[in-house]
């Protein structure tokens, strides 16, 4: 059960990013919150418990999931230490009220950190080369164009699904975007203004976690000294310790040759670790950081989150 999850969540990690798989997983919660007859509490908590540990045992853990799911388990406790004689229709409707408040909160912090991408980051008559399959970042720029900020996007080509996303995501919004695969870069350099990224989360090492082929891309451009912005909310924090490379999965695909019977093995990696310290601006929903700044940022949450972890 718990490798079937993890394969899922990968999966949809990849097509649509971790904030989308975090709806689709609090909104599954809900629905079966809603169906589940509570007819022995005990067993509905143990149960409860069950599915959370399920959702927080992921290989790799996913910081977004695990920040809210503390939230509701703290709920749950809550629930059955002082309610536990409480109809089940109050049980549920305080669950669910939680859950709803969480999605606000995430919302909230997103458009939060859009304001901020406002507020730090001026684009005005640049442009800015994005790459990685973020939907914060597509998300920042739909937001700026909607400001008023007159810009142009240069996409560095890489999954063919991938950046076709990109460029429908881009259309829709009546961005003006060109497409370089991205091998070819290095004769397009003087022509970038800035780099925007997201990320997956970031790690207790201070890596970021990034579409692969990204650490690349950024080490070119740190040569050239153009200023590189990452957009993450601190919900995709992971706070706990992690070993090095954990999150970064690798796929040996066995290939057919085009034009002759040649049979060879291809590898893809999942994701890149990139240092944070090769980011100029780190924007969140509190602020914009440098890279020692978001270290102190970090490492506050963390040991508030090992508290927490004590507690419950």
């Amino acid at each position: 059960m718990q490798d079937t999850i993890s394969t899922l969540f990968r999966q949809i990690e990849l097509d649509k990013g971790t904030t989308e798989l975090d709806t689709i997983v609090l909104s599954a919660l809900v629905d079966a919150i809603k169906q589940y007859p509570i007819t022995d509490i005990k067993k509905f908590q143990e149960i409860f418990k069950e599915i959370i540990a399920l959702i927080c045992q992921t290989e790799p853990k996913i910081a977004i999931l695990m920040d809210h799911m503390f939230d509701v388990y703290e709920e749950l406790l809550k629930v059955f230490q002082y309610d536990s004689k409480e109809n089940q229709e109050k049980i549920k409707s305080k669950l669910l009220k939680k859950i709803d408040e969480v999605i606000k909160d995430q919302k909230n912090k997103k458009q939060q950190l859009l304001k901020n991408a406002k507020k730090y980051v001026n684009i005005e008559g640049k442009s800015i080369l994005i790459f990685d399959h973020s939907h914060t970042v597509q998300d920042v720029l739909t937001y700026l164009h909607n400001s008023g900020e007159k810009f142009k996007v240069i996409v560095a080509e890489q999954d063919i699904y991938k950046t076709e996303d990109i460029i429908a995501s881009l259309h829709k919004s009546n961005i003006p975007f060109e497409v370089i695969p991205s091998y070819m870069l290095s004769h397009y350099e003087q022509n970038v203004d800035m780099l925007f990224f997201g990320a997956v989360t970031l790690k207790n090492t201070y890596d970021f976690v990034l579409d692969p082929g990204s650490l690349a891309i950024i080490s070119e451009f740190h040569l050239t000294k153009k200023k590189t912005v990452m957009f993450i909310t601190t919900s995709k924090f992971s706070l706990w310790k992690s070993k090095r490379g954990t999150e970064v999965y690798h796929h040996p695909q066995n290939r057919l040759h085009s034009r002759q019977k040649i049979e060879y093995k291809r590898l893809k990696f999942s994701h890149d670790r990139v240092p944070s310290k090769l980011f100029d601006i780190i924007i969140t929903e509190e602020g914009n950081f440098t890279a020692s700044e978001l270290k102190k940022n970090y490492d506050e949450k963390f040991k508030e989150r090992q508290k927490q972890k004590k507690l419950l």
